[in-house]
């Protein structure tokens, strides 16, 4: 695997991707709560995702979607990995990672708990107890991450300072990079 696609791949799961512990409920009486890693990104476009796939394998779906969005809300694409072959792709995305970096660190050290089994082989309820409070960190991680993104957003125009400002040309400050009064017209460069 290249550098420049492991590169690509790390800054792009940081910014729309999610490393998970998932928690499922025993499908059947009498079987335990499952727990599981997963590495994840959802797309309107499916290119970036095919291109995940192909270089970590895993699975792409087409979501319709939830009741809870906007009416002008799209289908989309979610690409996922999970248990082994999440901890390989993490692995080797791990020096690239920024965001993402301590969920993935956590991620790793909760796949290290997880002992391949095959056939019904009962959990013991210390080994439950183990993947419960690794979830319970990765669900306190994420919420911190929600934490500061909502914080971000609703910054008053009265706490921005100089050193707020966005490096990009057609944004005078974070607060408002959507607002059309921050945006330039651009100029159209002609080639001879």
């Amino acid at each position: 695997m290249k550098q420049t696609d492991l590169a690509w791949a790390a800054g792009f799961l940081d910014g729309e991707g999610s490393v998970r512990i998932r928690r499922l409920p025993g499908a059947m009486a009498g079987r335990p709560t499952f727990y599981g890693l997963s590495l994840s990104a959802s797309q309107v476009e499916r290119e970036p995702l095919d291109k995940l796939r192909g270089l970590f394998g895993g699975s792409i779906h087409l979501q319709q979607p939830s009741p809870r969005q906007s009416a002008n809300a799209s289908p989309y694409y979610n690409w996922m990995v999970t248990g082994r072959t999440a901890a390989a792709a993490i692995r080797v995305l791990l020096p690239y990672f920024t965001v993402k970096r301590e969920r993935a660190v956590l991620g790793l050290e909760f796949q290290s708990h997880i002992r391949t089994r095959t056939g019904r082989i009962s959990i013991r309820p210390e080994e439950l107890a183990l993947r419960e409070m690794y979830f319970e960190k990765m669900r306190i991680l994420n919420l911190r991450l929600m934490a500061r993104r909502t914080a971000a957003e609703t910054k008053s125009e009265d706490s921005l300072s100089p050193t707020t400002r966005s490096d990009s040309p057609v944004c005078k400050d974070d607060k408002f990079a959507e607002d059309v009064r921050n945006v330039r017209p651009l100029s159209i460069v002609r080639t001879a």
